[in-house]
C-alpha cells in the first residue's frame, strides 16, 4: 500500500526535474528527448489520454481563433463549422485568416460555398494536405 504523500511527491517530482514545455534533451548519456516533468518522450511517447488532452485543447484554442479571425463561423451549418475548425487545427490563425484567405473569407461571407471550395482547391493548403483538403472541400461545398 502507497503511504506517501502524493502532494509531497508531486512537489519533490517538479523541483527536482524541472517543468519545460518544450521538448529538450536530457543529461543522460546519450541524452534522451524529454518533455514536462522529466517525462521521457522518447523511450515512453504520450499517452492516449494526454494525446486526447492535447487534441481537445488545441480544438477548444481553433474555435478562439476562429472567433477572432472569422466571426460569423458559428453562423455555418455544423459541418462547415467542423470543416472551419478542422482548417485553423491545421494552419493556426498566423495562415488561416481572412487576410491570407481573402477570396474564400468574401465568398464564405456570400455564402456562396461553391466558391469557398474553389478557393480551397486553389490553396497552396490543399497541395500540403491533399486528401484531407478534398474531402473537406466537399463538406463546406454540400454542408
Amino acid at each position: 500500500m502507497i503511504t506517501y504523500d502524493m502532494d509531497e511527491m508531486t512537489e519533490e517530482l517538479d523541483m527536482d526535474e524541472g517543468r519545460e514545455q518544450f521538448l529538450y534533451q536530457d543529461d543522460a548519456s546519450p541524452p534522451n528527448w524529454t518533455i514536462g516533468v522529466g517525462w521521457n518522450i522518447q523511450s515512453k511517447g504520450l499517452p492516449d489520454e494526454i494525446i486526447d488532452r492535447l487534441l481537445a485543447i488545441g480544438i477548444h484554442e481553433a474555435e478562439g481563433e476562429l472567433d477572432r479571425e472569422f466571426p460569423f463561423w458559428r453562423e455555418l451549418s455544423p459541418i462547415r463549422q467542423r470543416v472551419m475548425v478542422n482548417m485553423m487545427y491545421n494552419m493556426g490563425a498566423d495562415k488561416f485568416n481572412q487576410a491570407e484567405w481573402p477570396k474564400f473569407s468574401e465568398a464564405l461571407i456570400a455564402r456562396n460555398y461553391p466558391e469557398v471550395g474553389k478557393q480551397m482547391h486553389d490553396s497552396s493548403w490543399r497541395r500540403q494536405v491533399k486528401s484531407r483538403a478534398t474531402r473537406l472541400r466537399k463538406m463546406m461545398e454540400r454542408g
